[in-house]
């Protein structure tokens, strides 16, 4: 951890409500539904939605219901460098390993055929 007494970055405080509710706009999800699925009334999701902080079990909540990550869009704001340990997706790595070997294998094999 590196920890300067003197000097202490800028923190932006993350809008969670706006980010919930520019979420349900550009899917054009019902807040009524998403109330019903958390059981909550309607003027919940509006006091959710106008909140600048939300506690991180409502988050949990809200993710569950609309089947995305909110946690993650909050986490990408954070500098690159800043540790973490949650559990590293390597899928996409391997995934492009796999085919940067097959492009090395039909080049390979494009240079046998052309030679013939």
């Amino acid at each position: 951890m590196n920890m300067k007494s003197n000097t202490s970055p800028i923190i932006e405080t993350i809008d969670v409500g706006n980010l919930i509710r520019k979420y349900i706009k550009k899917k054009r999800i019902s807040k009524a539904a998403v109330a019903r699925f958390i059981g909550k009334d309607d003027r919940t999701m509006l006091r959710y939605e106008k909140s600048v902080s939300l506690k991180s079990n409502v988050i949990m909540e809200l993710s569950h219901a609309m089947e995305h990550n909110f946690f993650q869009d909050i986490a990408a704001t954070l500098p690159a460098h800043y540790s973490t340990d949650a559990p590293v997706d390597t899928t996409l790595t391997d995934k492009i390993a796999a085919l940067e070997q097959r492009i090395l294998i039909l080049e390979a094999e494009k240079a046998v055929l052309l030679i013939r």
